[in-house]
């Protein structure tokens, strides 16, 4: 059998995306994948590596609180108008 490390080099593909492009969900379906070729399976620790950068988890959204929306918002008071007072003659 061939060696990962020798296969992996030799065909140019990393761990990850052999991960992405056979849809690979476990160890146990890497090892069949990659009996069928002929190869020796890399080590489970390095597969749990790489499945988490390949498969990311999905992050959880915290529900917040819906914000309060005022039904009758407070209304501004028209902006006064600012004249300046008159000279007066004399």
């Amino acid at each position: 059998m061939t060696d990962w490390n020798f296969y992996s080099k030799r065909r140019n593909i990393d761990l990850v995306n052999l991960i992405i492009i056979n849809n690979i969900e476990s160890y146990e379906q890497l090892v069949d994948l990659l009996k069928e070729k002929n190869v020796t399976a890399p080590e489970k620790g390095l597969f749990q590596s790489a499945y988490a950068i390949a498969v990311p988890p999905i992050p959880t959204t915290r529900k917040s609180s819906p914000k309060s929306t005022a039904k009758n918002p407070k209304q501004k008071s028209p902006a006064k108008k600012k004249t300046r007072k008159k000279k007066t003659s004399g």
